[in-house]
């Protein structure tokens, strides 16, 4: 039995497919069917049943299959143990937004940079439904996300912070200098909104959905800084969460608008940022010393769960 058939054996139970499982491992598909020949012939019983397009475990397979992901947590575990006594090193997957990329993780990857060289750093923009499932294939190592509350029993939380959502306009706009703005009155101007898969759009369309009441772009774009830099420079309206925004406020370039009926901290725009990783995930060194940077701002590389 050796490691990659173990690990191609837990891929094959997740994707229930052979074909799939080889995209994500970057084999051939004859390849996956040779090392799973393999394993079962040296169990002497199949581990998967082939019905149709899809492939499921046997009792078999079920039973192996937490002893399977037991020992890789193992081996990782014996490999981490070895190396602790080094400087923290590898590689870490981050799974994250566009708005977390553009504006909080520049700083935060520079100053992680700065104190752990050895570290090799892949960042993966896309949303937070993408992103869990890169993280349940192993693509990526851990996600930093804006999002409503996420809740699974195949992840572990790290950190959940409330976020606010504000209505953003430039300081030039006929709504500027208003104290109040009725949803009504605000729907009426034009819009400059992220695309449908950032969770505050989807958030704000869905309450405005609740009341029969629909919001428009004039423009769609995925970069959050292209959005306030254009309002700095033009009139019009956005929706994006604070901090992408604050520095333009407390400036005076944008202003926020107040309307009280998306407002206050019962707001329907309150978004969280949060940190999870899989269950199944083992913590290396460089993992947890991001974690600590972004939780308590030490990065230590503490090892474990």
């Amino acid at each position: 039995m050796e490691i990659r058939e173990l690990i191609t054996f837990l891929q094959v139970a997740e994707e229930e497919s052979f074909s799939k499982a080889a995209v994500s491992l970057g084999y051939t598909q004859a390849a996956v069917t040779i090392q799973m020949k393999h394993l079962e012939q040296e169990f002497k019983t199949p581990l998967f049943d082939r019905i149709g397009k899809k492939t499921i475990l046997t009792e078999a397979g079920k039973a192996f299959l937490p002893k399977a992901q037991t020992i890789l947590h193992d081996i990782s575990e014996a490999k981490e143990f070895i190396t602790s006594h080094s400087e923290v090193s590898g590689e870490i997957k981050i799974g994250t937004t566009e708005s977390m990329a553009a504006v909080l993780l520049p700083g935060l990857i520079s100053k992680y940079h700065e104190k752990f060289p050895d570290v090799n750093i892949k960042v993966t923009l896309d949303s937070p439904e993408v992103l869990f499932e890169l993280m349940n294939k192993n693509l990526v190592d851990f996600c930093y996300f804006l999002d409503k509350k996420v809740y699974s029993n195949n992840f572990n939380k790290i950190l959940e912070r409330p976020e606010h959502v504000v209505i953003a306009a430039s300081k030039d706009h006929p709504l500027a200098d208003r104290k109040v703005v009725s949803i009504d009155e605000l729907l009426k101007y034009e819009f400059i909104l992220t695309e449908r898969d950032a969770s505050y759009r989807y958030i704000i369309e869905q309450h405005l959905a609740s009341m029969e009441k629909t919001i428009k772009p004039f423009l769609e774009i995925g970069n959050t800084e292209f959005i306030a830099n254009y309002l700095m420079n033009n009139t019009g309206i956005t929706v994006l969460p604070y901090f992408v925004v604050s520095d333009a406020i407390k400036k005076g370039k944008l202003v926020g608008v107040n309307v009280p009926e998306l407002m206050g901290p019962d707001s329907p725009l309150m978004v969280y940022r949060q940190l999870i990783y899989h269950k199944n995930k083992w913590v290396t060194r460089s993992m947890q010393a991001f974690f600590d940077m972004i939780v308590t701002g030490t990065g230590r590389g503490r090892t474990g769960k």
